[in-house]
C-alpha cells in the first residue's frame, strides 16, 4: 500500500516503507555519486544499474548488470505512479509483444518487473548508436543507408507476419550496432498485437506514435495496419540519405500538417545525382494513401535491395588482380570498414533469415599436395563429397554449395574475408595427398570471424574407403556445432561400403566435367561416368551423375541432344541408381527433374523433389529445381522462397541467379528479373539461360533491339540458331516487321553436334505478333517435349494467346 506521501524530490508517490525518496530518485542520486545503484532493498536484487543511457516519452533507460546471468541489459523505467495502471498495461503489452519476436534485427525483451510504483522492462543491451545520433551529424553513405533500410524492412516483415505493428518507428528507436547491423527497439511500446490471426488493421490508441514519424492515417486517428510502419520507414530512409526530415517544420503541429497534405520534396534537392530508382522507392514509401503505398515490408525490402545492387554494380569495378568472373570475391578484400557494407550488401540480396552462431559452414576446396596438376580433380571430388555429406544434415542451417566453394580455390583472401563474403560461421579447410591408392587428408575446422582453430584432424587410408572419411568428418562437424543427428541421418552417415578406387576416381572426373555445364563438358562427364560404371556397376552415385548429365544435355540452355534421345537414357540411369541406393538424394533429384521437364508428370515430380529435399535439405541444386517446378505450377511465392534459399546456399552460382530472374519474370516483376539476370551474367558472361531470360524480359518490355542482342547470345551455336538470330535482328531493324522471304530454315534434329529447340522460333514469331506462326511452332515444341513448355501457363510472353482455342488445347495436353 502506498503511504500517500509525495517524494520531496520528484513529487511521485512513496511506497509503504519509511523511505525518504522514491526508487527513481534513489537511483538518480546513486548514479550522480558515481557509485552505481544496486536495486537490492528496493524490491529487486537481480540488477545493478551502471549508468543512464537516455530517456524518451515513455520513461528512462539505464545500463544494468544482470547479477543472475552475468550479462549487460538495458532497463527501461516507465512513467511513475501517475496513471500507474495505464503504465503497467503498456509494460505488459510491450513484454508480451516482444516475447513473440525473435529476429536478429529486433531488440529482445527479457522480462518485466517493478520496484515500488516503478515498472521496468529488462531488454537486450545493444552497443552502438541510435540512427538519430548518427544522422544528426551527417547523412549516411547511400549504400549504407539502403543496407540499414533493407534490414529495418526485414525486421518489420517478420513482425508483421507475427501480426505485430510497431507504430512508433523513428531514428531514436533504431540502433546501428557496432556489428554494422541495426536493431529495432521498442517493439510493443506503441503497437497492437493480434494473436494467432493475420495482420489486420487496429484502432489507434492514445499513447501511440511520435508525430514527426506518423503515417497520415495514424495522424488522423484512423485504423492502421503494417503499411503505417512502411510510411515511417520511408521517412527514416529519406533522413538517412539526407540527414533532413522531408516534412520537418517549426512545430509538431506544422510537421503533422505537412505529413498529411504536402508531397515529399525531391530527393535530388539534397542528394546530387541520386541512384536510378531511388527517388521512385522513396515516393512509393511516402504515398499518402495506404492503398497506393507499397503493399508490404517484403516488397520494400526487395526494391531497396535491388536499388542497392544497382548502385554497387555501377560503382565498383573488378579488381585488376582477380578475373572478371570472380569480381564479387574482390569485394571481400576491401578495407574492414567496407567489408560489412559492401561485401554483405552485394552478396546478401533478396529476402534472408540470419543464422544462429555456428550453424552455417563453407567447405573450402581441398588443396592438392600431390604435385601433379592433373590430380586436382581428386581434391575437388573429395570437396564435393564432403559438401554432399553435410547437406544431408537438417540441423545445419546452411552448407554453401560446391559451385560457390570452388570460386575460392587458390584464393589469396583470408578466412575471415571469405567467411564475410558468404556469411558463414565455420570454415572447413584442408589438403589431400595421394600416393598410389593411399590418401592422406588433413582438415581444420575454423571459426570464420576470428580464424580460431576449433579442431584439427588427419586421416590416412585407402582411396576406396573415402566414403567412410567424408561421413566421419560430417559427423564430427555436426558434433562440434551441437547438432543432434536424426536416426535416418545417422544411418546414412554410417554407410561405408568400399568402392573400387578406379571407379571413384573416374566418378570424380565426371563430376569435374559436369560442373562446367557445357555440351563438351557434359559429354566428357557422360564418358567418365560410364567408365566408372564399367569398373563398378553397383556404384550408385555414378548412375545418378549419368542421369544428371544426360538430362542436362537435352536442356534448351545446352542444346546438345533432343529430349527424346537424352531423357529416356537419363531416366534409366536414375532408376538404376535408386534400385541400388534408395536413400541417394541426387538420384531422387535427377528423377524429379525428368518427371518435371520431360514426362510432365507433376505429381511424380513433386514426390521425387520432396524425397530429395528430405534426404538433403541443404542441397542448392534440388532447391533451385524444385523452385522452378513450383513456379511452373503457378506457386510463385513458394518458388521465390525456395530459389532464394538456393541462392543463399550458392550465392556465386550464375544458374541460381538466372533462376531468380526467371521467377521474377513469371511474377511480372520485370525490373527485378532484369537485375537478377544481370548478376548471373556478371558471374558468367556465357550463361545462356540468363541471355535467353533477358531476351524474354526485353520482348515483354517492348525493347526488341535489346531482345535481339540477348537472343543471339542465348540461342546456341548451330546454323539454325544463327539463321534465326539474323532474321530477328533484321526484323527489329525494320521496326518489328518480318520482311524475309520464305519460311524459317530450321533443322530440328542434331546439326553440327547441336540440337535446336522449336521453342525459339515460337518466341521469335510471338515477339513480332505473328500469332499463327507462334502457335504452329509451339505445337512443334510440344511434339519435341521442349522443357520450356512446362512454364507456358505463367510465361507473360504468351499471355495474349490465352483466349485462343489452339493455345487452350495445348495447355490441356501439357497440364
Amino acid at each position: 500500500m502506498n503511504s500517500g506521501r509525495p517524494c520531496p524530490h520528484c513529487h511521485g508517490s512513496l511506497d509503504g516503507s519509511q523511505a525518504e525518496l522514491c526508487p527513481r530518485c534513489l537511483i538518480r542520486l546513486a548514479l550522480d555519486s558515481g557509485q552505481g545503484a544496486d536495486l537490492e532493498g528496493m524490491g529487486d536484487g537481480r540488477y545493478r544499474i551502471v549508468k543512464k543511457l537516455g530517456e524518451g516519452g515513455m520513461g528512462e533507460v539505464f545500463l544494468a548488470l544482470d547479477n543472475e546471468l552475468d550479462r549487460k541489459v538495458a532497463l527501461k523505467f516507465l512513467q511513475g505512479a501517475e496513471g500507474s495502471q495505464q503504465v503497467s498495461a503498456a509494460a505488459l503489452r510491450e513484454a508480451k509483444a516482444a516475447a513473440a519476436l525473435d529476429h536478429p534485427y529486433i531488440c529482445k525483451v527479457y522480462a518485466t518487473g517493478a520496484i515500488a510504483d516503478c515498472r521496468y522492462i529488462a531488454m537486450e543491451f545493444v552497443e552502438g548508436r541510435t540512427l538519430s545520433e548518427v544522422i544528426g551529424h551527417k547523412a549516411l553513405d547511400p549504400v549504407a543507408a539502403l543496407k540499414a533500410a533493407e534490414e529495418i524492412a526485414e525486421g518489420l516483415e517478420y513482425a508483421h507476419r507475427k501480426s505485430i505493428i510497431h507504430r512508433d518507428l523513428k531514428p531514436s528507436n533504431i540502433i546501428l550496432g557496432n556489428t554494422g547491423h541495426i536493431k529495432i527497439m521498442d517493439f510493443g511500446l506503441a503497437l497492437q498485437t493480434v494473436p494467432e490471426a493475420p495482420l489486420r488493421s487496429a484502432e489507434q490508441p492514445d499513447d501511440a506514435g511520435t508525430p514527426a514519424y506518423m503515417s497520415p492515417e495514424q495522424a488522423r486517428g484512423e485504423r492502421i495496419d503494417g503499411r503505417s510502419d512502411i510510411f515511417s520507414l520511408g521517412l527514416i530512409l529519406f533522413e538517412m540519405l539526407t540527414s533532413i526530415h522531408p516534412f520537418e517544420k517549426d512545430t509538431s503541429e506544422e510537421t503533422l500538417q505537412a505529413i498529411l497534405n504536402e508531397p515529399p520534396p525531391p530527393l535530388a534537392l539534397y542528394l546530387p545525382a541520386p541512384p536510378p530508382g531511388l527517388e521512385e522507392i522513396i515516393s512509393s514509401l511516402l504515398v499518402k494513401s495506404p492503398r497506393r503505398r507499397m503493399r508490404s515490408a517484403r516488397e520494400a525490402q526487395r526494391r531497396i535491395e535491388a536499388c542497392r545492387r544497382r548502385m554497387l554494380s555501377g560503382q565498383l569495378q573488378p579488381s585488376r588482380r582477380i578475373p572478371r568472373r570472380r569480381w564479387l570475391l574482390a569485394l571481400a578484400a576491401a578495407a574492414p570498414a567496407l567489408s560489412t557494407l559492401l561485401v554483405w550488401s552485394w552478396i546478401d540480396l533478396g529476402p534472408s533469415n540470419r543464422l544462429q552462431s555456428g550453424r552455417s559452414i563453407l567447405v573450402l576446396p581441398l588443396k592438392n599436395l600431390s604435385g601433379e596438376a592433373d590430380q586436382s580433380f581428386l581434391a575437388d571430388g573429395m570437396t564435393d563429397a564432403l559438401i554432399n555429406a553435410l547437406t544431408q544434415i537438417e540441423g545445419i542451417d546452411r552448407v554453401i554449395s560446391s559451385t560457390t566453394a570452388m570460386r575460392f580455390k587458390d584464393s589469396d583472401l583470408s578466412l575471415t574475408e571469405i567467411g564475410s563474403a558468404v556469411q558463414v560461421d565455420i570454415i572447413l579447410e584442408g589438403s589431400l595427398l595421394r600416393s598410389g591408392d593411399r590418401l592422406e587428408v588433413r582438415s581444420r575446422l575454423v571459426e570464420a570471424s576470428s580464424e580460431r582453430l576449433i579442431w584439427r584432424r588427419t586421416y590416412q587410408g585407402h582411396l576406396g574407403d573415402v566414403l567412410k572419411l567424408q561421413n566421419e568428418l560430417a559427423r564430427k562437424v555436426a558434433d562440434e556445432i551441437q547438432v543432434r543427428l536424426t536416426a535416418d541421418e545417422e544411418k546414412r552417415l554410417s554407410r561405408s561400403a568400399p568402392v573400387d578406387p578406379r571407379a571413384r576416381e573416374l566418378y570424380w572426373l565426371g563430376l569435374h566435367w559436369a560442373e562446367k555445364r557445357s555440351a563438351s563438358g557434359l559429354r566428357k562427364a557422360v564418358d567418365y561416368y560410364q567408365q566408372a560404371l564399367d569398373t563398378d556397376s553397383g556404384f550408385a552415385p555414378a548412375w545418378a551423375g549419368l542421369a544428371d548429365a544426360r538430362g542436362t544435355l537435352s536442356a534448351t540452355a545446352v542444346a546438345a541432344l533432343p529430349p527424346s534421345v537424352a531423357m529416356p537414357q537419363a531416366l534409366t540411369a536414375a532408376q538404376r541408381a535408386l534400385a541400388i541406393d534408395p536413400q541417394l538424394a541426387e538420384a531422387h533429384t535427377a528423377l524429379a527433374n525428368i518427371r518435371y521437364s520431360y514426362e510432365w508428370d507433376w505429381k511424380g515430380a513433386e514426390e521425387a523433389f520432396r524425397q530429395a529435399r528430405r534426404l538433403a535439405p541443404n542441397d542448392a541444386r534440388t532447391l533451385r529445381w524444385h523452385g522452378q517446378f513450383a513456379a511452373a505450377q503457378g506457386r510463385l511465392d513458394e518458388a521465390l522462397e525456395q530459389i532464394s534459399k538456393a541462392k543463399e546456399l550458392n550465392p556465386l552460382s550464375p544458374l541460381a541467379w538466372a533462376a531468380m530472374g526467371q521467377c521474377h519474370y513469371f511474377r511480372r516483376e520485370l525490373d527485378l528479373a532484369e537485375q537478377r539476370y544481370g548478376t548471373a551474367l556478371e558471374l558468367d558472361p556465357d550463361c545462356r539461360p540468363a541471355h535467353v531470360g533477358l531476351a524474354l524480359v526485353h520482348i515483354v518490355q517492348g525493347r526488341l533491339d535489346l531482345a535481339a542482342q540477348s537472343f543471339r547470345r542465348g540461342l546456341g551455336e548451330s546454323r539454325s540458331a544463327s539463321r534465326l538470330a539474323e532474321r530477328f535482328e533484321k526484323a527489329v531493324a525494320l521496326g518489328g516487321d518480318d520482311a524475309s522471304e520464305g519460311s524459317l530454315e530450321i533443322t530440328l534434329s542434331q546439326e553440327d553436334g547441336h540440337y535446336f529447340s522449336p521453342f525459339y522460333p515460337a518466341v521469335y514469331y510471338q515477339a513480332l505478333g505473328n500469332r499463327d506462326q507462334a502457335l504452329a511452332w509451339l505445337e512443334k515444341a510440344y511434339q519435341a517435349r521442349s522443357s520450356y513448355l512446362t512454364s507456358l501457363r505463367v510465361d507473360p510472353l504468351f499471355a495474349d494467346l490465352k483466349d485462343d482455342p489452339r493455345f487452350q488445347a495445348l495447355e490441356m495436353r501439357i497440364f
